[in-house]
């Protein structure tokens, strides 16, 4: 693995025959590099591999017999009644949905030991306050400021009561939350992912099927190897597979380099989430970078935005023809 400027740093070394010229490409390679950070140009520092990539089309026939699908996911409600998606690997499925069990049966535990809790502190504080009642009774009349002292106790008391009660309520609230949502994980069924592309990819030979379930990438088996596809449509999802490459092989293709200048970190984020990004553009080498290619792409993007909004001026009124006008926007747009 290596970086855009160490490829072309190697492939001008290897046509030098002295040391003298080695060392003074090693010296422009190293003001090439300061400068570069310095316009923070992520392309010249992302690491990048050639490593086989492999497509091919999704069978249309044959399901469960030449190809199936290996990814897919469960919904269940969670404690506030909204519902939750788990994305796994089909081997993956129940220990997955145990593990979401287990813990919710943990914290149920942790939520009924509150409540006795609260009931036994009740039974004691009533105990406490049936000996102050058995002490004021044996107080006399005229013992004003003592019977005072045990009546403010025992108003102490029975608001520490009404607390408690009020943290049962509480508890016992969550305690049917936990439950119902432990009822609708169990009803819960695997649902397998929908390719809605034709054409799955490869990439090193191998699919990471733990990356693909991340990323929300389909795992399809056809003839005994394993591809990645798409489940998703209507937006270019090319983000999903530039992070696969960045955290299951540590680096992208050279075809992949331009991908976030082009689309953005924000339209990155939007299709893998912050996370996914952060991790990805980490392992890369390039995290330090995305806020200057933010910054660029808004830069381009106002300048595009300029320039077609003073040609359609120049369309309307007739200095340029709406055909001659059509293919310069085109033209524009491919400058992006």
């Amino acid at each position: 693995m290596s970086t855009l400027l160490e490829n072309l740093e190697d492939s001008v070394r290897r046509l030098t025959l002295s040391d003298a010229v080695r060392k003074s490409v090693s010296q422009l390679f190293a003001i090439l590099a300061e400068e570069n950070k310095a316009r923070m140009n992520y392309e010249a520092f992302i690491e990048t591999r050639d490593f086989r990539i492999e497509t091919i089309d999704l069978p249309g026939n044959g399901y469960g017999e030449s190809w199936e699908v290996l990814t897919g996911g469960f919904v269940y409600a969670d404690e506030d009644g909204d519902e939750i998606r788990v994305d796994v690997h089909i081997n993956d499925f129940e220990d997955r949905r145990d593990e979401i069990k287990d813990a919710l049966e943990e914290k149920l535990g942790e939520v009924e030991e509150n409540i006795d809790d609260h009931e036994n502190d009740i039974a004691d504080h009533e105990d406490e306050i049936e000996e102050l009642e058995g002490e004021l009774a044996d107080t006399p009349d005229d013992d004003v400021a003592g019977r005072q002292i045990l009546l403010d106790e025992i108003e102490r008391i029975r608001q520490s009561i009404a607390l408690s009660e009020y943290s049962i309520e509480q508890f016992k609230r969550t305690s049917g939350a936990i439950e119902d949502s432990l009822y609708s994980l169990n009803r819960a069924d695997f649902e397998y992912d929908d390719v809605m592309w034709n054409t799955l990819y490869q990439y090193a030979g191998r699919v990471d099927p733990d990356v693909a379930v991340r990323l929300g990438l389909a795992v399809v088996r056809v003839d005994d190897e394993e591809y990645l596809g798409l489940t998703g449509c209507g937006m270019d999802l090319s983000p999903k597979l530039f992070c696969y490459q960045a955290l299951a092989i540590g680096a992208v293709s050279p075809d992949m380099t331009d991908k976030i200048r082009r689309l953005g970190p924000s339209y990155f984020k939007n299709v893998v989430t912050d996370d996914i990004f952060k991790e990805a553009t980490t392992n890369l080498g390039i995290a330090e970078y995305m806020d200057a290619a933010e910054a660029d792409l808004k830069a381009r993007m106002a300048a595009f935005d300029e320039k077609i909004s003073a040609l359609g001026k120049a369309i309307r009124d007739g200095s340029v023809d709406k055909t001659l006008g059509g293919i310069l926007g085109l033209a524009l747009a491919s400058q992006l």
